[in-house]
Parts: C-alpha cells; sequence; structure tokens
C-alpha cells in the first residue's frame, strides 16, 4: 500500500520525554513532507497548547486536536470539523467536581481554561511535566466551575485531574450516564469528548474533507486514546514506550520517542527508504 497520510500523536510520541522535538524527528517529517505525503498531528492536546512547536513543525498541514474534536487546517487557518460535548454535559461535570480535588482542565474555542493555584500544586495530580505548558498557553481563571455553568459557553473537551486512579474512577462512574465518549489518560485524567468522538473519528472526517481512503493512512501514538485511529488508519504503528496493550494493537513497533522512534515510522512504513 502506498500511503499518503501519517497521523502523529504528541506526547509520547513526537515529543521526546522532556517535551522537547528531536532534530533526527523534525527532519523526517520534513523528508515525509517534500515527497508529497501528509503530516498531521493526532493529539488530546487543543489548538493553544500546540503553539509552542508549530514554529518547529511548518510542515504539518491538518490537526486532529482535542481527541477529534477539532480538525484543523493549518495551512488556511480555518476548522473543517468542531464536535462539542452536549449542553446537559457541563452542569453535570461541575455537580461531579462540587466538593472534591479535582483539578478541570477545560478546553473552549481552543483555548484552555484553569485555576493558577492548581496549576501551581499540578504535582499532586501526577502532572507536573505539563506545568511549563500550562503557564505558558493556558487561561488562568479564577473558579473554572463557574464556567461550567454558563449556558452560552460551548466545550470541545472537558478533562479532569485527579490526586489518584481511585479517585477518577470515582468520577469516571458518575460520569458513566452522560452522552459523552470517556477516555483515560495519564495516570489520573478523565477525557471528555462528544460521544463517538475520538481520534479515529477526527481521521475519518479528515479523510472526508482531503477525499482520501483511510486504508491510504498512518497512525503513530503510545496511548489508549490512540487505540481508536488505530483501528480507523490503514495502518498502525505503536512507539517502543507505549504499554503492551497498545503494542499489540498495533501493526508495527518502532523505537522509543526518546530514540526517533517517529524517524524509524515515516523511514520505514511511509517513505520505505529503510
Amino acid at each position: 500500500m502506498d500511503h499518503q497520510l501519517i497521523a502523529f500523536d504528541m506526547d509520547g510520541t513526537l515529543l521526546r520525554s522532556d517535551k522537547t522535538l528531536s532534530h533526527g524527528t523534525v527532519a523526517a517529517l520534513e523528508r515525509a513532507a517534500e515527497a508529497g505525503k501528509i503530516v498531521v498531528f493526532s493529539t488530546g492536546r487543543p489548538l493553544c497548547e500546540l503553539r509552542p512547536y508549530l514554529s518547529y513543525l511548518t510542515m504539518m498541514s491538518y490537526g486532529i486536536l482535542s481527541s477529534g474534536a477539532v480538525v484543523y487546517d493549518f495551512k488556511n487557518a480555518r476548522t473543517i470539523s468542531l464536535q462539542c460535548v452536549p449542553k446537559e454535559v457541563p452542569g453535570a461535570v461541575e455537580k461531579i467536581c462540587r466538593g472534591r480535588d479535582i483539578m478541570p482542565h477545560l478546553v473552549s474555542d481552543n483555548q484552555v481554561y484553569v485555576r493558577e493555584e492548581q496549576v501551581k500544586t499540578i504535582d499532586k495530580y501526577k502532572l507536573s511535566m505539563y506545568r511549563l505548558l500550562y503557564e505558558e498557553t493556558a487561561e488562568y481563571v479564577p473558579d473554572p466551575l463557574s464556567l461550567l455553568r454558563d449556558p452560552e459557553r460551548q466545550f470541545q473537551k472537558i478533562n479532569l485531574f485527579h490526586r489518584s486512579a481511585e479517585e477518577r474512577e470515582i468520577s469516571r462512574r458518575a460520569a458513566a450516564h452522560l452522552p459523552v465518549q470517556l477516555t483515560l489518560a495519564e495516570e489520573t485524567s478523565l477525557e471528555m469528548t462528544a460521544r463517538g468522538v475520538s481520534k479515529g473519528f477526527g481521521l475519518q472526517k479528515l479523510c472526508e474533507f482531503l477525499h482520501l481512503p483511510p486504508e491510504q493512512t498512518i497512525a503513530v501514538g503510545d496511548g489508549d486514546n490512540d487505540l481508536d485511529i488505530f483501528r480507523t488508519a490503514g495502518l498502525s504503528i505503536a512507539m517502543g514506550n507505549a504499554g503492551e496493550n497498545v503494542r499489540r494493537a498495533a501493526d508495527f513497533v518502532v523505537r522509543d520517542n526518546d530514540h526517533d522512534g517517529c524517524a524509524e515510522a515515516v523511514e520505514r512504513y511511509l517513505l520505505q527508504v529503510i
């Protein structure tokens, strides 16, 4: 199969463990674009959280963002597809959070909203690696839960960060009846998008826009939220640092994110030069 598009997860895939990009990965993506291939993001991050990297990744044509809730055209700075959570969800989530030590991470209009005090103490939510990112890209609000009570505001994605996996499970059970897609991410995060919305959904929308068969696409990732796009893409590639269940679900496994696994995916399976 002559694959035409390759979609990369960000954290644990394109990015090294220290959240930087390697020269080898960037060079491989540039070679792919120069060969006429379509190189895209496939990430749980919203648009605002990609901005620190966009100057290095100018070859990225499109983005499957916010776990598929947004499909974005970087070349023309426009949204191709947008799916927000139903209106009854934010109020229900506010009730789940009320009186509990949970850090809401709210995505609305491609912007993240968080509480500054919680970013400063983000270690207790097991997400210290994201502190700098949120300091650089998020908008601070005194009470994120008040945004959930605003009937006029729409949310592309709602993340709830917990102090433990056990606390997350309490929230998952409480949200199980809601019309949302629930995804477990990181160690303590519960992600919510509209029901049926996932990275695989976003890839389908992008393929429809490009008039490209999904069979001609490759998906590269490392986490459970990549499993759906693995099923959608014509070829799935797990990073060497992926969990065992992700590695089993993939067609192939490459080196880890600290040793240019993404470059290997491009060269071996997209360009087929090694």
